[in-house]
């Protein structure tokens, strides 16, 4: 298990899902969260119940650019690191298929709070895998390059959020 390795499951509109992450991967003050829409900002791993289970999305999440510009700017700018960092050729030289996610326009990442920045599909998976699992598993592949992607902005994040 990762040190500081936090687990949620839940229901949107959309359907269930299963999400994983290192705590200092996630943003918050005020009181603020995703379902309030406001001060936050976190980066995780997560799978849907309808789809596959060997599909492990990085979602990109923070306020609408309407509600809190500064951050809705950072999940842009997150997105293009995570984007042109070097998860495609690690993801790849381990098994791991690789797209970027469908909706990764600035227009859409300002218009929402959830943005999919990629996803990565584990080939060999095995189907009595925990979902868990399988989300710790990518984690172990490229979980060091999305770190490197995130370095430049957690300092500044961790200012902004008193951290």
């Amino acid at each position: 298990m990762v040190s500081n390795w936090v687990s949620e499951q839940g229901a949107s509109r959309h359907n269930g899902w299963e999400k994983g992450y290192p705590r200092h991967w996630s943003w918050s003050k005020k009181g603020g969260d995703y379902d309030k829409g406001r001060d936050f900002l976190c980066v995780h791993w997560e799978v849907w119940e309808e789809g596959s289970p060997a599909c492990v999305r990085l979602h990109v999440e923070a306020p609408k650019r309407a509600q809190d510009r500064f951050l809705n700017d950072m999940k842009r700018q997150l997105i293009h690191a995570l984007l042109d960092s070097e998860i495609t050729e690690v993801a790849e030289a381990h098994g791991l298929g690789y797209e970027v996610g469908r909706l990764v326009t600035d227009d859409h990442i300002a218009r929402n709070k959830c943005t999919e920045a990629l996803h990565l599909v584990v080939r060999d998976r095995d189907p009595r895998a925990r979902v868990s699992e399988t989300i710790l598993a990518v984690h172990a592949v490229v979980g060091d390059a999305v770190e490197e992607a995130l370095r430049p902005f957690s300092e500044r994040l961790d200012r902004f959020f008193d951290v």
